[in-house]
């Protein structure tokens, strides 16, 4: 064999051993790529396993709030005197009311399923029940409206009207004396070389805010 064709077979080994080195390493990237791929699969089912698993908890945990509710509402009137004391305020504790100083809602303190516990409990133990209401009656209650924010407001806003009405007279006494001390140059003070003139504005209209000028 000669030294070129020596070189050549040497060359195609070297290549050979190069193209086998790179698809190893190809290989190897793909199946980490895969493992990183089933990795992340992982941890999604995890975590919706977990929000399945505490809806279900929540939901869990409702019925039984539910279920201690159903039973607290059947032990409600077992007793005779509590039963009693609950009759003696119906019909009234069962009807909504407004507030007649200030026209709030007013909820009633029994509420429907409460007045139904009540009234199956007052037939078990012999009471008589007279407080149905016949079918198509009115449940809610009729308020009056708010009306607009400017009708409400109107008296406030006369009223202010006439304070400030009522306070023009010395008002203008103090500036029309103002402007005439201001013609004949008696006001020339240490606030003109000092204030600038929004200063001196603002200055101004505090004192005849306090009843003229001092």
């Amino acid at each position: 064999m000669s030294i070129t064709t020596a070189g050549r077979v040497c060359a195609s080994l070297d290549m050979v051993e190069r193209e086998r080195a790179r698809f190893s390493r190809s290989r190897t990237r793909r199946r980490r790529a895969r493992a990183r791929v089933a990795a992340r699969l992982d941890a999604n089912i995890v975590a919706r396993a977990r929000v399945v698993t505490r809806a279900r908890a929540t939901e869990r945990d409702d019925r039984t709030e539910r279920a201690r509710e159903r039973r607290a509402r059947r032990a409600m009137f077992r007793n005779v005197e509590r039963l009693r004391a609950a009759l003696a305020k119906m019909p009234d504790a069962a009807r909504a009311s407004v507030n007649p100083a200030n026209g709030r809602f007013r909820a009633p303190e029994f509420s429907g399923r409460v007045v139904a516990e009540l009234r199956k409990a007052a037939i078990a133990n012999g009471y008589e029940w007279t407080h149905d209401k016949p079918r198509g009656t009115q449940k809610t209650l009729t308020r009056p409206g708010k009306g607009h924010k400017c009708d409400r407001e109107k008296p406030a806003r006369e009223a202010a009207r006439a304070e400030a009405l009522a306070k023009q007279p010395e008002l203008i006494a103090a500036y029309r004396a103002r402007m005439r001390s201001k013609a004949k140059g008696l006001d020339k003070t240490w606030d003109d070389f000092v204030l600038t003139k929004s200063e001196k504005t603002l200055k101004i209209r505090m004192q005849d805010q306090q009843g003229g000028t001092k």
